[in-house]
């Protein structure tokens, strides 16, 4: 038998201390239970731990670029969809064009059709944003900017992380301008494919004179002249200029005591500043097409409107003298006023017979198509047009030359102002053309025929011509002015006139070529944008496979097996529940002690 003492245990004490770890695992294994995971802290196991948590983080940053890919997959989409509309819209055009081809009747309601695809494009186009981004409207593509999305997450052999991109290039199925994206369709026009023309005149004042010159008289303090005029918006308006012995802001003129001409000329200085600071951004004068300029002698002050820029008119000067000063009166102010003939005409040629497009569009000139330019000549009181005549389609000619046989005619070459099947050319092109053969003095020409007629008074010069030629870029504008308006026998202009060639033979084919060009660019823009909705689709679905194959490698490292810990924590209830019986049996000994003391 053992040895026996009442103050050491060594039984109980060993079955203390296997009951103590069974009790540590049955604690470990049920946390295992709850929480799923055989590692849950680094205490478990570190390096294991360490491995998982870069995973996991991973992990994280694959659903956010999986995120990041549904969300591009779906800005594609929105492109590729509009763009699959958008064929079907160019697919009814073409069967318009042949249909019209075939049928002489009828053809404004086909045009029309025409034009409500065409604005159905217009409206694909424009409604084709997600998320704020727009693949298809041409605005980017002309800055050739990329759209870029996050596909991957990748490592190189030192560990460091950088991210991978899908990129894909902004495109423009646009209709706004004929030079870019679809905007050839919309030059279609299967009615009677002629240019219009329109034509306006201005007969108002084309300017008002102030002479502040005044032999032996001087300007005073506190007299007053006003300069009145009709604004944009046709309204009238007046601005008023005191007199003063010191400047104070531009509607102060000053003046001074001493000779007429000394007084005269600081103000002559004054005024011309003032209206060119009203003239400036914010001024009450700006963008009315108004000009200021102070005579050669610094006493007068012109201010000149030029008709083919700004909308503003002049009324003219008037003063208010003080006292006896009335030498300086209302005969000091002179105004440019109209003779009966027109102060400014203006041509603008039209892409279409429907409607007035001024930007850009293809001319619709055709052969034998005239324009007019009607001049008379003062002293002869002889009014004489020179017409300009579009040449043969394939035919070269010179532009502005005269036409042998044909009094009064001149040529327009077809190619420079109507194109050819690579390149048409738009309203702009035909205007500057027609406004530079106005003005070409080589022999045979129209501008040397009419400085013949007029006596060398037109050209592009105001301070040498009476009659000036101008084309408004852009516009597809050209303006004759009067300069000599208050002149009453002097040159003038009378008006324009086109007329178009009989017939009106339309190029169908043409038109098909037109739209065959649309068609490529559109593939172009479905192949791009398909080739990278492909590519986006594809590492969405490996993101998929790759976030699952990361999750199940976590799950091998750190996951607890269930059935396993499940079983191990039954077998430790056991040997729990064993220990505890035998630190009872271990402990029986000492109360067997006591039983000797009871009696």
């Amino acid at each position: 038998m053992p040895n026996f003492s009442v103050l050491t245990n060594p039984q109980a004490a060993s079955a203390l201390l296997n009951l103590n770890r069974t009790n540590d695992m049955v604690g470990q294994s049920q946390e295992r239970i709850n929480t799923g995971l055989r590692i849950g802290s680094a205490k478990d196991d570190a390096a294991t731990f360490a491995i998982a948590l870069g995973m996991k983080s991973d992990i994280a940053g694959y659903k956010a670029i999986r995120e990041n890919l549904a969300l591009g997959n779906s800005t594609m989409g929105v492109a590729s969809a509009a763009s699959d509309q958008i064929a079907e819209q160019i697919k009814e055009i073409r069967e318009k064009v042949v249909q019209a081809s075939n049928n002489e009747t009828g053809r404004d309601l086909i045009q029309l059709s025409i034009d409500n695809a065409v604005e159905q494009i217009r409206g694909f186009v424009q409604s084709s944003t997600f998320n704020g981004i727009n693949l298809i409207d041409g605005e980017k593509a002309q800055n050739n900017e990329i759209y870029s999305v996050v596909g991957n997450l990748v490592r190189d052999s030192t560990n460091t992380a950088s991210l991978q991109k899908i990129d894909v290039a902004y495109q423009d199925l646009s209709i706004e301008e004929s030079s870019r994206g679809l905007g050839v369709l919309k030059d279609v026009d299967v009615v009677e494919g002629k240019a219009t023309e329109t034509t306006t005149s201005r007969d108002d004042p084309l300017s008002a004179t102030i002479n502040l010159a005044a032999a032996g008289v001087d300007l005073v303090s506190g007299e007053e002249f006003t300069f009145s005029y009709k604004d944009a918006e046709g309204e009238t308006q007046t601005l008023t200029f005191t007199t003063a012995t010191a400047s104070s802001g531009n509607f102060t003129i000053r003046c001074a005591t001493g000779a007429g001409g000394t007084t005269s000329t600081v103000a002559a200085e004054d005024l011309t500043a003032a209206f060119t600071n009203l003239s400036a951004d914010g001024g009450p004068l700006q963008g009315l097409g108004f000009t200021i300029a102070s005579a050669t002698n610094g006493t007068s002050v012109t201010i000149t409107r030029d008709p083919a820029f700004g909308a503003g008119e002049i009324i003219g000067f008037n003063f208010d003298p003080l006292g006896s000063n009335t030498v300086i009166d209302d005969s000091r102010f002179t105004l440019n006023e109209s003779h009966g003939g027109s102060a400014a005409i203006e041509l603008t040629l039209n892409g279409t017979s429907r409607l007035d497009l001024t930007d850009g569009t293809a001319t619709k000139l055709q052969e034998g198509d005239t324009i007019d330019v009607t001049l008379y000549r003062s002293d002869t009181n002889i009014t004489q047009t020179f017409t300009f005549e579009v040449g043969e389609r394939g035919k070269t000619v010179v532009n502005g030359a005269s036409i042998a046989g044909s009094a009064n005619k001149y040529s327009l070459n077809y190619a420079d102002v109507v194109g050819t099947t690579i390149s048409a050319k738009t309203i702009d092109d035909a205007a500057k053309i027609i406004a530079d053969a106005l003005v070409d003095n080589t022999a045979g020409r129209i501008g040397a025929d009419i400085d013949t007629f007029l006596a060398g008074t037109m050209g592009t010069d105001p301070a040498t011509d009476s009659i000036t030629v101008q084309h408004i870029v852009g516009q597809g504008k050209i303006v004759l002015v009067d300069q000599l308006q208050a002149t009453t026998d002097n040159d003038r202009v009378v008006g324009f006139n086109m007329a178009n060639a009989p017939g009106g033979d339309l190029d169908f084919d043409f038109m098909l070529q037109q739209i065959d060009q649309a068609e490529q660019h559109l593939k172009m823009v479905v192949g791009e944008i398909g080739s990278a909705q492909s590519r986006l689709e594809d590492q969405s679905a490996f993101m998929e496979s790759l976030i699952k194959a990361m999750n199940d490698g976590v799950g091998t490292l750190v996951d607890a097996n269930m059935a396993e810990e499940s079983a191990r924590f039954q077998a430790l209830q056991v040997q729990q529940q064993l220990g505890l019986q035998a630190l009872s049996i271990a402990n029986s000994n000492p109360q067997a002690i006591l039983s000797l003391f009871q009696g």
